[in-house]
């Protein structure tokens, strides 16, 4: 039954899909049971600083499987003794504002720890995610309270000209740019009455502050009460501080608040109760960097920074430096640091062409690598995600193509011998879709069957040439 072209075309397509489906399933399976079968060793480094000012590299290898610690000399450290290690506080860069933030980005919830309480919710408009203000609501009724904007509270809903303005970053409009004492889930029925002995004990360890809130505006730092609803500045004119986090330290049995101001050459130390500041001077680092600032019990202060860290290269330098009270440096130190991540035996890029043999598959994955989301590769401009899928997946564009090439080639010599045809209409088209488009093509366009002298039988055969003259009488 001789078929139009439309109708071949459509079987070719759903022919070739068909494969495609059952083909990058089987060889996912396939990959997947030879990655759990023979699994690759993995290494993963990194630094700990103890509560003494010692650095240790914490060394983990295998699937979860802790090894130990080792010095900065690379001996290992024998008969481990469980030790307080110092939190590490990341300093972040400043981020560039983005277009959109979902709603969980731009919403933070607290309360003010009261009896009876109001829960708070920080909260940057859709209109507006640059400037935000807090809105009041009682637990009970759910009724709207009143709102806190710069100039306090008030009772109708802030202007942008009275809510505070915030540097939105890529991941939150509150990210870098708000710290609180404690804060809560958004969701308004999480927020129950807290227990009064609970808030009275934390209160007398933390130091007090539970209801306070610190926002970062245009390098002035605004201290909010909750308690009280009421305003004040507790850092101003620093337009050089891109970021605020926060940090506890503790003395005496108590534990205590402090913020830190980032910028890029200067670390501020404040502290909320007296609003008395320190400094701490930053060297410059690259962009790729990762800044992490410790403050130890004993009040010494340490930095630790990477040098050489990329995608890509698995082995790097971390800086640390130990400051005096003043901010200077008192001795510095560096630490060879490795990573081997959990791979499959295979290369990516192989085990790509295994499951999708196909150049236009290969090509069109490479072409649409510019309007990928932001987090799937790490280059910002569309140029270099595509060199940087190119090296990651140059083995699979490459062998793709010579799928294409010979699939196309195997498809005109089928083409000319068997059927006579002279189109380079399926040899293009089945060469684009590599093997996949061979799998459809010779289900599509099986063999004609051969003569007794071994030609193939035409499309059309002609009919038989007479053996003799016949007499009619």
């Amino acid at each position: 039954m001789s078929r139009s072209s439309r109708d071949s075309l459509m079987m070719f397509a759903w022919l070739t899909i068909g494969y495609s489906i059952v083909h990058g399933i089987v060889a996912f399976w396939g990959i997947t049971c030879l990655q759990t079968f023979f699994p690759t060793p993995q290494l993963h480094e990194w630094i700990r600083i103890t509560q003494e000012g010692e650095p240790l590299i914490e060394v983990w290898s295998g699937e979860r499987t802790k090894s130990g610690y080792r010095h900065l000399d690379g001996t290992m450290q024998q008969d481990f003794i469980q030790r307080s290690f110092a939190a590490p506080l990341y300093l972040p860069k400043l981020t560039e504002p983005a277009e959109a933030i979902s709603w969980n980005g731009r919403i933070a919830g607290f309360f003010d720890y009261q009896t009876p309480g109001t829960c708070w919710y920080l909260i940057a408009p859709p209109n507006s995610s640059s400037t935000a203000y807090f809105v009041g609501y009682d637990p009970k009724s759910r009724r709207i309270e009143g709102y806190i904007g710069l100039k306090g509270f008030l009772s109708e809903m802030p202007t942008i000209d009275e809510s505070f303005p915030i540097h939105s970053s890529y991941q939150s409009s509150f990210a870098h740019a708000m710290t609180a004492a404690i804060q809560n889930s958004a969701g308004i029925e999480q927020f129950n009455e807290p227990d009064a002995e609970w808030t009275k004990e934390w209160i007398q360890t933390a130091g007090g502050l539970p209801d306070h809130v610190w926002i970062l505006s245009k390098g002035t730092v605004y201290e909010i009460r909750l308690r009280e609803r009421a305003v004040h500045k507790l850092v101003e004119n620093r337009p050089d501080m891109h970021s605020l986090t926060s940090f506890s330290i503790d003395r005496e049995g108590k534990t205590l608040k402090r913020l830190a101001l980032n910028g890029e050459t200067e670390l501020l130390i404040v502290e909320p109760q007296s609003g008395q500041s320190e400094s701490v001077k930053l060297d410059p680092t690259s962009a790729n960097s990762n800044l992490f600032f410790y403050q130890l019990k004993s009040g010494q202060r340490l930095l630790s920074y990477d040098v050489g860290r990329s995608v890509g290269n698995r082995t790097w330098t971390t800086h640390i430096k130990w400051l005096d009270a003043e901010g200077h440096v008192e001795r510095e130190a560096e630490a060879k640091l490795n990573y081997k991540p959990p791979s499959p035996p295979l290369d990516m890029g192989l085990a790509a062409y295994l499951g999708f043999p196909s150049p236009l598959v290969a090509f069109g994955s490479w072409l649409a690598t510019p309007f990928l989301p932001e987090h799937t590769l790490v280059a910002n401009s569309p140029l270099g995600r595509i060199f940087e899928f190119f090296h990651h997946m140059k083995l699979w564009i490459g062998l793709s193509l010579l799928t294409g090439i010979a699939t196309g080639w195997a498809c005109r010599r089928r083409e000319r011998d068997c059927f006579g045809s002279s189109s380079w209409f399926w040899p293009i088209l089945v060469g684009a879709c590599g093997w996949f488009g061979w799998m459809g093509y010779i289900c599509l366009r099986p063999l004609p069957a051969r003569l007794p002298r071994g030609q193939w039988l035409p499309a059309q055969p002609e009919p038989a040439q007479p053996l003799g003259t016949e007499i009619f009488a």
